[in-house]
């Protein structure tokens, strides 16, 4: 037993100097090599094939679920505003604050104003006409920036239900940047007199039956007492006729519940121009996670107070909902994993620790003290948990590619993230489970050893 033999000096314990503990800590390591050497039990590489597969689920299901969540917020990251406020007045001044507020985070942002008024839509049918009340967005450059994900049915509808109005339109003017929409289909005269073109959204069309290709007549205010008089109210001066060009789909459900009109739908018309609402869109560029997006809505509350209220914001919709949910699941099978690697860790540490009692309590004879007895245990504990979570690392890159290539609806992209987020939790993991073995294994004195080895022989 020379290899852990040393001379004991009562003095060394008085402040426990760097010397003293850096000692304690070499004979640990000692101890720990001269227990490797020695461990030929089945058991113990059985134990760190379980917490290697433990470890190998945990970090499978983290990485697929967090790439399940990357996947689906990715186009709401880029193609979809993150705010919308309601503003009684959008000014430059407002906007100038906001992003200046952004910058100071590291961001840089599409914020613009978008005007919006009440409106109602009446179409016509075989019997009564049917009205439906919603809300104008005036089309303008700066919603394509803010919206470049929307979408239309425009390709379809031009070859299956418009017809000849719109067969010359090469493009969908949604998808341009002119400012005014009436001026791409001057000729647009299904009723031998040209119509601006409207879009309506997804929701609207569903709910409403506002179809690509319809002629349908629009009014500022349609009060409920000219409902029974339709015939009537096509006289009234409010009135714009347009034509139903294509669906939009903007994945917002304010948005997907309006139409989109040219400006000169409103602009400089009477009672047109009145109950215009201001709203203000941002759109941060390259948000890298929901996080982020949740920190600069903090950020931004003050600015914003007095201005209105918030009308759509991605950090509260869909995607944070379902990303909170998966993230409260991987905390359940975090839980589980911890358990599970506490319980076979102190199992197979401990069955060690019990197949070596005999050079443990002539260490103790030879004046190895309990600092150096917890260092081992320490250092045994994280050898293996490390060692676990390593191969259950590789293990788990290694199913996960097997499972995307065999599963194209499956997702796994392994951030490194994933994998070094778990280690000071391992670390801890290590120092409580060295705590209760050093306790478990160590709490009888030298005599009591001697008893417990006799009685065992």
């Amino acid at each position: 037993m020379n290899n852990i033999q040393i001379k004991h000096n009562p003095s060394q314990n008085t402040f426990f100097p760097s010397g003293f503990i850096t000692t304690e800590i070499l004979i640990g390591l000692r101890l720990l090599k001269r227990l490797l050497a020695s461990i030929n039990n089945i058991w113990q590489f059985g134990s760190l094939v379980l917490l290697s597969i433990v470890f190998s689920a945990f970090f499978l299901v983290k990485v697929l679920s967090q790439s399940a969540i990357d996947h689906q917020a990715g186009p709401w990251l880029e193609e979809r505003p993150h705010f919308i406020w309601s503003t009684s007045g959008c000014d430059s001044d407002l906007i100038d604050r906001i992003t200046s507020d952004v910058l100071e985070l590291g961001f840089d942002a599409s914020i613009d104003c978008i005007r919006t008024r009440p409106i109602s839509i009446v179409r016509a049918h075989s019997g009564p006409p049917v009205v439906a009340h919603t809300r104008a967005l005036i089309y303008q450059p700066a919603l394509r920036a803010l919206l470049p994900g929307l979408r239309t049915n425009f390709q379809s509808a031009r070859q299956t239900v418009i017809g000849s109005c719109l067969n010359g339109m090469d493009h969908d003017p949604l998808r341009t940047r002119d400012p005014d929409l009436h001026a791409l289909v001057p000729e647009c005269d299904l009723h031998e007199r040209p119509l601006p073109i409207i879009a309506v959204g997804q929701r609207s069309s569903a709910r409403n039956l506002l179809l690509a290709g319809q002629q349908v007549s629009a009014y500022a205010r349609l009060a409920s007492e000219h409902l029974p008089d339709m015939a009537d109210i096509t006289e009234t001066p409010n009135r714009r006729d347009a034509i139903i060009y294509a669906v939009f789909e903007t994945g917002i459900p304010y948005l997907d519940d309006a139409v989109i009109v040219p400006a000169s739908f409103v602009e400089n018309r009477g009672e047109w121009a009145a109950d215009v609402i201001h709203l203000l869109a941002m759109r941060i560029h390259a948000p890298d996670t929901l996080e982020q997006l949740a920190a600069v809505h903090q950020h931004l509350k003050p600015a914003m107070q007095g201005h209105g209220v918030l009308i759509f914001s991605l950090v509260a919709g869909e995607i944070w909902e379902t990303s909170a949910a998966v993230f409260k699941t991987l905390d359940l099978i975090s839980g589980i994993v911890w358990t599970m690697t506490v319980l076979l860790t102190v199992i197979s540490t401990g069955s060690a620790i019990e197949a070596q009692r005999k050079l443990f309590t002539l260490a103790r004879v030879f004046g190895v003290r309990s600092p150096a007895i917890t260092s081992f245990i320490f250092f045994f504990v994280i050898l293996m948990v490390g060692a676990a979570m390593f191969l259950g690392a590789v293990l788990s890159l290694v199913c996960g590619t097997l499972l995307t290539t065999f599963s194209p609806q499956l997702h796994f992209t392994p951030q490194l993230d994933s994998y070094l987020g778990v280690i000071p939790v391992g670390l801890g993991l290590s120092i409580g489970v060295a705590v209760v073995l050093k306790w478990i294994h160590f709490k009888n004195d030298i005599s009591d050893e001697f008893q417990r080895i006799a009685a065992g022989a």
